[in-house]
């Protein structure tokens, strides 16, 4: 198509003379004064417009802001007819972008038009920059805002989109409608993510996202908060059973099996729950509550629902406490070994000693093993706490070691520290720090743990025995292990926990079960040893039943180093010739 010129001139000779010369390049229209050219500009596009000053009326260079505006490309070229050169600059400072002087010469004036169309090709293609630009960066924007309110793997609301619809949802409530809240983690994803690759948990979570879709209403909003975490928001619920059955129908989804590279792989999760407003009218408090109840929750087991209880945050907030503090724990010197020891069931020879960690913090006092190793193995504090107490443990037997005593000492192995690359050279490089021989160090490790590692604890715990290290299983009989399946593991020594024992001399069950397990374990080339022995009653038994070793409040509770030593020298008299070792003489801390 030809470019489109249009003409303005108030003579019609003149028109006709331009048209008749520029028609061959260009479609011209031609207009005689300034209001005949705003309406041709009102019905078409001009790339270029060539207009004479003096129309008669309105001038040209009045007309040339009008044309800029209407359209900002178009190249306007002035003819200054009889008018001195002052009217062609005002017109260029008005906008045109050039002028031609009367009489002029056609082919002057064709170079002059071909000029103007140039410019407006210029303009043209800059605005279309402009425009595309303008599009990108509008598109680019929006995928912006959209990754900042959306989870990247899932394509589901993120945490700040799911915190911006709740205030939303709770505001725009009556007060009197119910808003549900369930903060979901799936239990064993990241097992998952250790065994298969990075793509394939992601296609797992996709599939967890679109089960709880599912399993709510369309009004709800599911959305993947972090790592293995979802957060679902029910508005509208009409009471507990409601949230209580989601939450059910959830649980249920996420426990169908996912295939995966042609293997069947089970989930479970923990769910934690709360309402508005019975339980807060506050966003950010509804979801704080709801994560004291999955954590809750998952305390329990995991696997099941928890709807929030006042005390809850109060419970969430200690173990925050408890998990801060623990990461300073060491730097501050709050962490502590104590040893039991452990004695022959026949000749009540003390023949080795037990390492327990004690933590007594600056805010909340002495803390229970029970409550914050659990959490020291979750946070993975556990790692360096038990390479610590290990050095501490392994140091203390090699110094009784030069004092002439022949103990074996146990410390206690956290699955954490069986998975740290390099562990075992971690135990071999304290063991010979410490002067400790390795068939003098007893590792403890649960049932469950060999269980459900199996694979990685054998491994690591075969290169250990290797080295000469006994192996012992701790608590055994509270799990779901049998003697059957331990014949296989790398094992020395069976530990028969405490709850068995606390009834030998009263119930016959428990008795025929404990020499069960005795004999059992005898028969397998395992140690015995029983946990939790107070009474004498308790020990004749275990002497009749031919019970290895046994330990507990009998025998000692757990002590300090300097209370251990003394006990030794009460029951186990040092050997004829038996002396100090040297580095051992200056050790306050015995």
């Amino acid at each position: 198509m030809k470019p489109t010129l249009l003409i303005i001139d108030d003579e019609p000779a003149i028109r006709t003379l331009l048209t008749s010369f520029l028609e061959e390049r260009y479609d011209c229209t031609t207009a005689c004064n300034a209001a005949e050219a705003r309406a041709a500009f009102a019905e078409q596009y001009f790339n270029v417009v060539l207009s004479d000053i003096d129309l008669g009326g309105e001038t040209g260079t009045e007309l040339v802001p009008s044309i800029i505006e209407a359209s900002p490309e178009t190249a306007v070229v002035m003819i200054s007819g009889n008018r001195d050169l002052d009217d062609a600059i005002s017109s260029i400072r008005a906008g045109a972008f050039d002028y031609v002087k009367k009489p002029f010469e056609l082919d002057f004036l064709e170079m002059a038009v071909d000029r103007a169309l140039q410019h407006n090709q210029l303009l043209r293609s800059k605005r279309q920059y402009e425009t595309e630009l303008e599009h990108l960066l509008k598109k680019r924007t929006d995928q912006v805002t959209y990754l900042s309110l959306h989870d990247s793997v899932t394509g589901l609301p993120n945490s700040v989109r799911f915190r911006e619809t709740l205030a939303r949802e709770i505001e725009m409530g009556s007060g009197e409608d119910l808003i549900g809240v369930m903060l979901i983690t799936i239990e064993g994803y990241r097992k998952l993510q250790e065994t298969f690759c990075h793509a394939t948990a992601s296609d797992a979570l996709k599939e967890i996202g679109r089960r709880l879709v599912e399993c709510v209403n369309p009004r709800s909003t599911v959305a993947r908060i972090d790592g293995e975490e979802f957060a679902v928001l029910i508005p509208g619920i009409r009471d507990r059973d409601e949230l209580a059955e989601m939450a059910d129908r959830a649980l249920c989804k996420i426990r169908e099996p996912l295939f995966i590279e042609e293997d069947e792989v089970f989930l479970t999760a923990s769910i934690g729950m709360s309402i508005a407003p019975t339980d807060s009218n506050d966003a950010a408090k509804l979801i704080e509550n709801a994560s004291s109840a999955l954590l809750n929750a998952r305390e329990q087991g995991g696997d099941r629902t928890q709807f929030y209880k006042n005390g809850m945050n109060r419970a969430a907030r200690r173990r925050l406490s408890i998990e801060n503090g623990l990461r300073r724990a060491l730097d501050r010197n709050e962490v502590r070994v104590v040893y039991q020891p452990k004695a022959e069931c026949q000749t009540g020879k003390i023949v080795g000693m037990e390492a327990l960690v004690r933590w007594e913090n600056e805010e909340f006092g002495p803390i229970s093993p029970a409550e914050f190793v659990p959490i020291a193995e979750s946070t993975g504090a556990i790692v360096q706490i038990g390479e610590w107490v290990l050095d501490q443990a392994a140091e203390f037997g090699g110094d009784l070691a030069d004092l002439g005593y022949d103990l074996q000492v146990s410390v206690n192995l956290s699955e954490r520290q069986l998975r740290e690359t390099g562990f075992g050279q971690i135990v071999m490089n304290i063991l010979t720090e410490n002067e400790l021989p390795a068939d003098k160090l007893d590792l403890e490790i649960t049932e469950s743990l060999l269980m459900t590692d199996r694979e990685i604890a054998v491994k690591a715990l075969s290169e250990l025995r290797m080295q000469g290290i006994n192996i012992s299983i701790d608590d055994f009989g509270t799990g779901y292990s049998s003697l059957g399946r331990l014949k296989s593991l790398p094992l020395d020594t069976l530990k028969i926990d405490r709850t068995f024992i606390t009834d030998v001399t009263t119930d016959p069950n428990s008795a025929s079960l404990v020499l069960a397990l005795v004999t059992l374990a005898h028969n397998l080339g395992l140690k015995v040893i029983a946990e939790g022995v107070e009474t004498e009653e308790q020990l004749k038994f275990l002497k009749l039943i031919r019970c290895d070793e046994y330990q507990g409040y009998l025998l000692s509770k757990p002590i300090a180093r300097g209370e251990f030593l003394e006990l030794l020298r009460q029951r186990l008299p040092l050997p004829i010739g038996g002396q100090p070792a040297s580095k051992y003489a200056g050790r306050a801390s015995l």
